[in-house]
């Protein structure tokens, strides 16, 4: 596969939402990341009510924790909020990249993510499960109990 310029989220959520969400993905992700959140979430006239201040600082969270390297705005953002951010984060060093170990594990995702080493040994991916033949297995799949 080739390997992505960079894996991001945008829109649906204002930054403070969406701070988990994109933690994780930083987390999970070897390569660049950037985030591109909404004024905040819409209110009831179906506008955005952060200021460039408001949505500069909730991107200021994400740079002093080092998760930025690319940033933006989506919906009810406007020039002034990027120049806000653009201020408010010019002195944070952007997101280390990890360092990559030389024979990287082959990383696979579904529900879960699924990441196998050398020493893995065989592995089924994909194997068709159907919840709805059987409520014991779905019970068993809701518990995550793998092994019974």
């Amino acid at each position: 596969h080739a390997k992505a310029f960079t894996v991001g989220i945008n829109c649906a959520l204002g930054a403070a939402q969406m701070k988990k969400f994109y933690k994780m993905l930083v987390d999970m992700n070897l390569g660049w990341c950037h985030v591109y959140p909404n004024a905040g979430l819409p209110n009831a006239m179906g506008g955005y009510d952060e200021d460039p201040e408001i949505f500069s600082t909730n991107i200021f969270d994400y740079a002093k924790d080092g998760l930025l390297n690319f940033v933006g705005g989506c919906c009810g953002t406007f020039p002034s909020h990027i120049a806000a951010v653009a201020n408010k984060v010019k002195d944070c060093p952007p997101r280390k990249l990890p360092e990559l170990p030389k024979y990287p594990c082959m990383q696979l995702s579904g529900l879960e993510p699924c990441i196998l080493t050398p020493d893995s040994g065989f592995q089924w991916v994909g194997e068709r499960c159907n919840l709805m033949g059987s409520a014991k297995f779905k019970k068993l799949v809701d518990a995550y109990k793998w092994d019974e």
